[in-house]
């Protein structure tokens, strides 16, 4: 039996299998990782910027970070497998710490941050079960 994510990944429209899932539980009420949302939000900024997401993330993030010695799985319609050096991690660790800033550059808004860095939800462990 295929999981969702199996499921999206087989599927014609993924944003479209995406999309028609529905919302199992109201916004806030409980924390579920959603690789569909995930490549939703990749799509989102494919459309916006105007270029695929691996061209923009190395131009404005990783290029601005010294970062170039990176994998990145990618899939029809969703990224996986970001594989970075322990090194590129910490630089990335630093600009969050300095509110988005790197070498006195604003990478990424500090409001961004306080935004994606704020608990909305409490964060229970719960094993995947099918």
């Amino acid at each position: 039996m295929f999981g969702n994510q199996t499921r999206m990944g087989f599927s014609s429209d993924q944003a479209g299998y995406v999309l028609a899932r529905g919302i199992a539980e109201p916004p806030g009420a409980r924390y579920h990782y959603n690789s569909g949302n995930t490549a939703l939000l990749g799509r989102v900024l494919e459309r916006v910027t105007a270029m695929d997401l691996e061209s923009y993330a190395r131009q404005v993030l990783f290029a601005t970070l010294g970062i170039s010695n990176l994998e990145w799985r990618m899939g029809r319609d969703a990224h996986a497998g970001l594989r970075l050096r322990p090194s590129d991690l910490i630089k990335i660790g630093r600009m969050v710490l300095d509110g988005g800033k790197w070498n006195g550059r604003q990478i990424v808004t500090q409001r961004w941050i306080q935004e994606s860095t704020k608990n909305y939800v409490s964060a229970e462990l719960n094993w995947y079960n099918g």
